[in-house]
């Protein structure tokens, strides 16, 4: 009995993993080419879940130039980070500032003279780091 079991049990996992699992909804994806990727490889989940019908979601590219293009603004754009004298002006009171690092934990600031008493080869890997902001 108990090896009938195993079997059966052994049987079931090795069918469900050959059938693959059914897909409920459509994933949430970060960028457009995430997206065209996984209606490439999923089309028939895409057209019974969207009920649109699936066409060549990746264009043919004639140039590497072209497929790059067509990769660069298939990202997300990333909003630009605004600059020190930005920021100055945008915190005026602790609640402020203390709302602002909570937003930006990464962020280290430190100030002019903090900058000036760090080795040369650590001012440039603090210069080159965006985590950094030098406070004047």
């Amino acid at each position: 009995m108990k090896k009938n079991v195993l079997i059966l049990g052994a049987v079931f996992l090795v069918g469900s993993s050959v059938f693959g699992q059914d897909v409920k909804q459509i994933p949430n994806f970060s960028s457009e080419a995430e997206k065209a990727a996984w209606i490439q490889a999923h089309p028939t989940d895409y057209e019974r879940l969207s009920g649109e019908k699936v066409t060549n979601t990746v264009p043919e590219f004639k140039t590497q130039a072209e497929k790059d293009a067509w990769i660069e603004q298939s990202k997300p754009k990333k909003e630009a980070e605004p600059t020190t004298t930005q920021i100055e002006a945008a915190i005026s009171t602790e609640a402020e500032k203390d709302a602002y690092l909570r937003e930006h934990p990464n962020t280290v600031y430190m100030t002019q003279e903090e900058f000036n008493a760090l080795p040369d080869g650590k001012k440039a890997s603090v210069l080159a780091d965006e985590n950094y902001v030098i406070i004047k």
